[in-house]
């Protein structure tokens, strides 16, 4: 966790360099003067633009207004489907684990630049995970033998678990890179930021002879409660489709 954690701070600074460097003096005094002339421009005729999205929270869809020289806003959806299937062995007892992910919401944004000069913004507002589900089974796939008796995995049955986080989240973070092409049509920036989640619920139950398992349902809620925040490590492709 340490590595990823330093890589994603290392990328960050080696991102905001690279932006920093694309325009010289006059290039950013230039575009300094663009951003200021949408003062004086009705609101249907400042910039606006499309936005293509990835990251940890899926991939997106944005359409950005400028509604002045320092704040733009944004509303757009996110989609993130994941399904992951392994084999482990646990006290000798080999086990089937299959989960699903699925994490969709729509999201109004704001942007605020506070300095003209530098392409660093404050991002905020709210999404709403009409989806934010993670389910898993697990099932034995080992034989056991009792006396005479056989009994497979199977016949033992499984364990379901379901963790849903659906509604309101509160998005806080920080962006590097332009919120709006200027001069050129399209440019790239990146977000870094974090969804604060509703607080999962959890529900567990087991079939056959893992039947009964929903007697571990308070206790399992309660373990659950504190991860409820979605971290936010996004790339975004800017295209600006007004004048």
């Amino acid at each position: 966790m340490k590595k990823i954690i330093t890589s994603l701070i290392v990328s960050t600074f080696l991102f905001s360099g690279i932006i920093k460097a694309q325009e010289t003096k006059p290039q950013i005094a230039e575009s300094i003067a663009i951003i200021d002339s949408v003062k004086t421009l009705p609101f249907f005729q400042r910039p606006m633009g499309i936005s293509v999205c990835a990251g940890t929270q899926g991939f997106g869809l944005d359409y950005k207004a400028r509604i002045s020289s320092k704040f733009l806003v944004r509303l757009g959806f996110a989609y993130m489907g994941m399904n992951y299937v392994s084999s482990y062995t646990l006290s000798n007892s080999t086990l089937d684990l299959t989960m699903d992910a699925n994490f969709t919401n729509i999201h109004l944004l704001a942007e605020w630049q506070p300095w003209a000069r530098h392409s660093f913004r404050i991002v905020g507002g709210l999404g709403y995970f009409t989806t934010a589900k993670v389910s898993g089974k697990m099932q034995p796939t080992n034989n056991y033998t009792y006396g005479k008796d056989t009994i497979t995995g199977k016949q033992i049955g499984q364990i379901n678990l379901d963790v849903d986080w659906q509604g309101i989240a509160p998005y806080l973070g920080i962006g590097l890179g332009k919120g709006m092409p200027t001069k050129k049509k399209v440019c790239l920036n990146l977000d870094l930021g974090y969804y604060l989640l509703t607080t999962p619920k959890g529900t567990m139950s087991g079939t056959n002879f893992l039947a009964g398992n929903d007697a571990n349902n308070a206790q399992l809620n309660t373990d659950l409660a504190p991860n409820h925040w979605l971290p936010v490590l996004q790339l975004n492709l800017i295209y600006r489709i007004s004048k």
